[in-house]
């Protein structure tokens, strides 16, 4: 049967699937890619690590082989489909500050059919050759929350959508209880419009749409990356020769950009005004 070419450094046989301590269980795999990229201005990723970081370009050619005799390759498929959960380990006992348990929902998002990675490119070549081109962006990672206070009220942007709270009806003292901002407020904020989707506004701004209205905000109370450290992103890979069709499935393990995170949280507390209002019968922002 046709295989895979492993290479030792960008394409492999799949170490054994996570440890059975893993709740949910993370999916088994037949090969795991390995990208070279430049290393990320933290220092993080790069051809040491097995794995490389959200907005981190990357090319990652992929060669399918004959093994018997007369058998020609005749294409190479390799499909982006779905991502699990890799580093808190689900089902770990990590914990957070203040001794509070860290839970990560498993997303419905991250499943075939409501996934997505838009800037992650699978191009087949000819000679049974596919490449893998592009960078992973923070759709993903669902769990960041942004929470920003104005004269009238106190709003937070999540992939679920935008909120707010009267101010008068927001705790004071600590910790917050964040959830109490839940007033729903129309606009087109979602896990598909919640992330940056170019390299250079992850490391500046936000999304597109998030940008109106973080023209004029008042203060940061919390800036939420992300509890997520890596996913696991699976391809379908499907070889085809003279003597028959072989699928199989590969990984690869991306983790998240922590430094880009911290540039756009610099950059949003530059747009800190003391007389920003929030405009509440509508989806934008206004100042006195």
């Amino acid at each position: 049967m046709a295989t895979l070419l492993v290479d030792g450094l960008t394409v492999g046989p799949a170490p054994l699937p996570g440890p059975p301590t893993a709740n949910p269980a993370i999916p088994s795999a037949t090969w795991e890619f390995r990208p070279v990229a430049n290393k990320l201005p933290d220092g993080e990723g790069g051809p040491n690590a097995n794995y490389i970081s959200t907005y981190q370009p990357f090319t990652l050619a992929v060669s399918a082989i004959p093994t018997a005799p007369l058998e020609v390759i005749t294409s190479l498929t390799i499909t982006l489909k779905s991502c699990v959960l890799e580093d808190p380990l689900p089902g770990s006992e990590t914990t957070r500050s203040l001794d509070a348990p860290l839970k990560i929902k498993v997303s419905p998002f991250w499943a075939p059919g409501l996934f997505l990675e838009p800037l992650v490119v699978t191009t087949p070549g000819a000679g049974g050759v596919c490449t893998i081109s592009g960078y992973f962006t923070e759709r993903n990672w669902y769990d960041r929350e942004i929470v920003v206070s104005y004269l009238n009220a106190v709003t937070r942007f999540t992939s679920d959508g935008f909120f707010y709270a009267p101010l008068e009806n927001f705790p004071t003292n600590l910790p917050f209880d964040l959830k109490k901002i839940n007033i729903p407020l129309p606009s087109g904020v979602n896990i598909n419009t919640f992330y940056p989707l170019t390299i250079a506004a992850a490391y500046k701004t936000e999304s597109e749409i998030l940008e109106g209205y973080f023209n004029s905000i008042g203060q940061v109370i919390s800036y939420k990356g992300t509890d997520i450290k890596k996913l696991r992103f699976y391809f379908d890979v499907v070889i085809t020769s003279t003597l028959g069709t072989y699928p199989s499935t590969a990984y690869m393990i991306v983790q998240y950009n922590q430094k880009a995170a911290n540039e756009r949280l610099k950059f949003l507390l530059k747009r800190r005004r003391i007389n920003a209002i929030l405009n509440i019968e509508g989806d934008n922002f206004e100042e006195e």
